[in-house]
C-alpha cells in the first residue's frame, strides 16, 4: 500500500527507562510468555472482517502471537475474524479471535486509545476449527439399524418428507445439512440430504424437511417389508 502510514520498533519495556533504573521481576517473564514474547509497535493498516461485520484500522504494536488494533469497531470478546494485512510487498491474511475489547470515552481518547486486542490463530486451532465445521455440516447421523424402529421412523417421518435428528450441537434453523441413515444388517448406510426446519432443546435435536427423500423410498420400503 502506497502512502501509509507506517513504522515497527521493538519495545524494550513500558515507557523510556535508563538501565539500571528498573528493579528485576520474577513475574515479568512469565507476563512475557503469555503475551507472546517482544512485542513491536508497528503501524500497519489492517482490515478485518467475519460474516457480519467488515472494518479496518491500524495496528498499535505485533507480538509472534498477537497485535493490538486501534479502532472505534466494538466486538465481544471471542469473536472470529479474518485478517488483512496491507504491507508494501504485498497483503497478508491470517484467522484471530478478539481476546480484549477496550472503548475508551471521547474524553480520555487523546490518552488511551480504543481498540481490539487480537489473538492470532495458529494452524491446529484452524484445522480443528473446520473440522468441527464439517462436523456441523455432514455429521448428522441417525442409527436406524433395528427394523422396528426404521419402520416406525419412516411411516410417522419420512414417508411425510420429514426427519428428527437427535443432535447435541444442533445446526442452526435453514441450514443445509446431510444425514447418514444406518440400515439393518446387511444394508449400507444411506445418505439423505435436507434443510433444519425446527432447533429442538428437549430432546436435543432437528426436524429435517428432507430433499431428496423420492430417491430413497424405494429402498427403505424394500428393506422393511423383506
Amino acid at each position: 500500500m502506497t502512502g501509509a502510514p507506517r513504522y515497527c520498533i521493538l519495545l524494550k519495556a513500558r515507557g523510556s527507562e535508563a538501565e539500571g533504573w528498573r528493579k528485576k521481576d520474577p513475574m515479568a517473564a512469565k507476563r512475557k510468555e503469555r503475551r507472546g514474547g517482544e512485542r513491536r509497535r508497528c503501524r500497519v493498516r489492517i482490515k478485518f472482517w467475519n460474516d457480519e461485520i467488515e472494518a479496518s484500522g491500524f495496528t498499535a504494536d505485533i507480538s509472534s502471537r498477537g497485535l493490538f488494533v486501534e479502532t472505534s469497531k466494538t466486538l465481544s470478546v471471542g469473536t472470529r475474524l479474518h485478517l488483512e494485512l496491507e504491507l508494501e510487498t504485498g497483503s497478508f491474511y491470517a484467522e484471530a479471535v478478539v481476546a480484549r475489547a477496550l472503548n475508551a470515552p471521547r474524553t480520555a481518547q487523546p490518552v488511551v486509545q480504543a481498540g481490539l486486542g487480537l489473538r492470532l490463530m495458529d494452524i491446529t486451532e484452524a484445522i480443528r476449527a473446520v473440522a468441527e465445521q464439517e462436523l456441523l455440516d455432514k455429521g448428522l447421523e441417525l442409527d436406524l439399524r433395528d427394523l422396528a424402529k426404521l419402520a416406525t421412523v419412516y411411516v410417522r417421518d419420512i414417508k411425510r418428507g420429514g426427519l428428527f435428528v437427535p443432535a447435541e450441537k444442533p445446526p442452526d434453523r435453514d441450514t443445509s445439512v446431510t444425514v447418514r441413515l444406518l440400515l439393518p444388517e446387511p444394508h449400507e448406510p444411506i445418505e439423505v440430504r435436507g434443510v433444519v426446519i425446527h432447533v429442538m432443546d428437549n430432546p436435543s435435536g432437528v426436524a429435517i424437511n428432507l430433499l431428496d427423500v423420492d430417491q430413497i423410498r424405494g429402498k427403505l420400503v424394500s428393506i422393511i417389508t423383506g
